[in-house]
This record gives C-alpha cells, sequence and structure tokens, in this order.
C-alpha cells in the first residue's frame, strides 16, 4: 500500500479523511488566532505563523479533497472568500468521490492488488 504524503497535492482523500483534517485545522487557526489576540507580541507572531501554516494545510487538503471529486485543485481558491468557503467545505466534507480511478489517481477506498 503506498503511504499518502500529507503536505502534497498529490493523489485524492476520501470525505471522511477531509472532514477530519479540515476540522483540525480551522480548529488550530481559530484557537491560535484568539490566542495572539491575548499574548505578548513576540507569542503573536508565532501564533500567527502557526494560524497561516495550518490554513496552508488545509488548503493542500481540500485541493486532494477536490481531486477526489475530479474537480481542478484551483477550486481551493474559494477558501479566501468569506461565507462562501463554509458552504464550500461542508459541500467537500459530504459529498461523495468519484468511484474508480480518475485523472488525479486510484479511489482511496480501492485495495491494492
Amino acid at each position: 500500500m503506498k503511504q499518502e504524503k500529507f503536505i502534497s497535492v498529490e493523489g485524492r482523500i476520501c470525505s471522511r479523511d477531509y472532514f477530519a483534517r479540515a476540522i483540525a485545522m480551522q480548529g488550530m487557526i481559530l484557537m491560535f488566532l484568539f490566542m495572539a489576540d491575548t499574548i505578548s507580541m513576540s507569542l503573536k507572531i508565532f501564533c500567527i505563523l502557526v494560524a497561516v501554516i495550518s490554513f496552508i494545510i488545509w488548503q493542500i487538503q481540500t485541493i486532494k479533497r477536490l481531486h477526489d471529486i475530479n474537480k481542478n485543485g484551483w477550486y481551493s481558491m474559494i477558501l479566501y472568500i468569506p461565507l462562501i468557503n463554509l458552504f464550500f467545505t461542508f459541500y467537500l466534507m459530504f459529498k461523495r468521490g468519484d468511484k474508480g480511478t480518475n485523472q488525479y489517481g486510484r479511489n482511496p477506498f480501492e485495495k491494492d492488488v
């Protein structure tokens, strides 16, 4: 079985994995941004940096999820549009992926032969 690269836009992830990763990344973003509001300046910079890195990781996972429904990764730019990004994320969390192999790789649920 081929090991998935977490910080790579190659391949596909299923809705269950995207759900868990999106919730985790959004939680980290919110937590570190709230922390940045209440601490010293040097730690603020660290908290904002961690929040930005979490957002980038969330965007990478979104690209892989888009690949699972046979869409181009550029659609992940929707994450930058306030409010619409929430509906888009929920759509990706519950949309069923393509069955079988598509142009971005094999189905994450397929067994190795």
